[in-house]
């Protein structure tokens, strides 16, 4: 039988593999990790060690962008984490039988969190409006 942290993990991989951090406070940990590689359970233990988060991806988004932010926010939501999800962009009709798409939200008011986890953005300015409603450390 596979632990909780294997599950954790497994469901983690699809997309934990390309994180990078850009926060400061992470920067050490990278350091000294040879070009910057991060393991499941470096991205793991960050995810465990904070309770709340603001989840987003770039605007225009497509179904891995949307499907992203949909299920590292249900994942977090199930270690009983505080879960924001914002997106600053209109989510088109062809996404709309997604589970979970009425709680994605679009930047209109300041949210407290402990991270700001960015998916799937080449650029910090990809994620529009939401990069000025919080002050959150930033897991990219």
């Amino acid at each position: 039988m596979r632990s909780s942290s294997d599950r954790v993990l497994k469901t983690l991989s699809a997309h934990a593999c390309a994180v990078l951090f850009c926060e400061k406070d992470f920067m050490d940990i990278m350091r000294k990790k040879a070009k910057m590689n991060v393991t499941l359970n470096d991205v793991l233990t960050i995810l465990q060690e904070h309770e709340s988060f603001v989840i987003t991806t770039h605007v225009n988004p497509d179904g891995d962008a949307i499907g992203s932010l949909l299920a590292l926010g249900s994942f977090l939501e199930k270690m009983n984490k505080k879960v924001h999800l914002v997106i600053d962009d209109e989510i088109t009709a062809s996404y709309k039988f997604l589970k979970g798409l009425e709680k994605i939200n679009k930047p209109n008011a300041t949210l407290n969190a402990d991270l700001l986890i960015v998916l799937d953005a080449s650029d910090y300015d990809r994620i529009g409006n939401v990069k000025n409603i919080t002050n959150s450390k930033i897991l990219n």
